[in-house]
């Protein structure tokens, strides 16, 4: 029993030291790092329109979003890191609402989308190539 305990705490010693020592510089580093909160405004992508169909119109074209998360994350995010996307496959002629949430929001990894406005997009559909 004295081999296995010599091997487990006693050997390399001065490598266990310096990795618990990184270890917990590593987490005070991260776990420090203050809480921010921006405001960006987004295009919405309209995806997967189905064929013969073409979009006459909607309420809104962009979103604008709040997004929360460690400042060292949000002082680096770009609009072009975060999108917002509407699935419009179940549409037919006509219109219809589709509700804008936090779900159909793509940010960063370590980021959260706390609140998303408009919460509903209305789109209008129309066959291709009706419009005057």
């Amino acid at each position: 029993m004295p081999s296995v305990y010599k091997r487990v705490f006693v050997q390399d010693l001065g490598l266990k030291v310096i990795s618990l020592c990184l270890a917990i510089g590593l987490w005070v580093t991260v776990a420090r790092s203050p809480i921010a909160e921006v405001e960006m405004k987004i295009p919405i992508v309209f995806q997967h329109v189905p064929e013969k169909l073409e979009i006459a119109s909607t309420d809104f074209t962009e979103a604008e979003i709040r997004v929360r998360g460690p400042e060292r994350l949000v002082n680096r995010l770009r609009s072009t890191d975060v999108s917002a996307h509407l699935d419009l496959s179940p549409m037919g002629i006509g219109g219809r609402t589709f509700e804008l949430s936090s779900t159909n929001v793509r940010v960063p990894q370590g980021l959260e989308v706390v609140q998303v406005s408009p919460p509903r997009v209305t789109v209008i559909m129309e066959r291709s190539g009706e419009r005057r």
